[in-house]
């Protein structure tokens, strides 16, 4: 396949951060006989190669410690840490989240 070229431009005032995350795995990953621990994730899209679920905490609060049975990507979106990002085996455990005084809001990415 050609090289792509991603273009963005900021036409407001406000300042923006962007992640651009590009799946290239043609093979889905394994699978771990964990339970999908979904509580407290609102999936944003899912298709057959991902499944992008958001998570958003007020200040102070906690997410519980959750996993899922295919490999996932977390990225800190806002919060502590911006930017940040950590990849997860099929199975592994998340430990718990808990929010700053600003807030947090974290993806995740499971790879189908």
């Amino acid at each position: 396949t050609p090289p792509y070229v991603h273009r963005v431009a900021n036409i407001g005032d406000t300042t923006i951060h962007i992640v651009d995350i590009e799946v290239l795995a043609t093979r889905p990953t394994r699978r771990a006989s964990a339970p999908d621990e979904l509580a407290g994730h609102e999936v944003v899209v899912e298709n057959a190669r991902v499944r992008l679920s958001r998570v958003v905490l007020p200040p102070g609060a906690t997410f519980p410690e959750h996993r899922h049975p295919r490999g996932w990507l977390e990225v800190v979106v806002r919060g502590s840490q911006p930017g940040n990002y950590r990849w997860h085996e099929p199975g592994d455990r998340m430990p718990a989240v808990t929010a700053g005084p600003a807030g947090a809001e974290i993806a995740e990415i499971e790879i189908k």
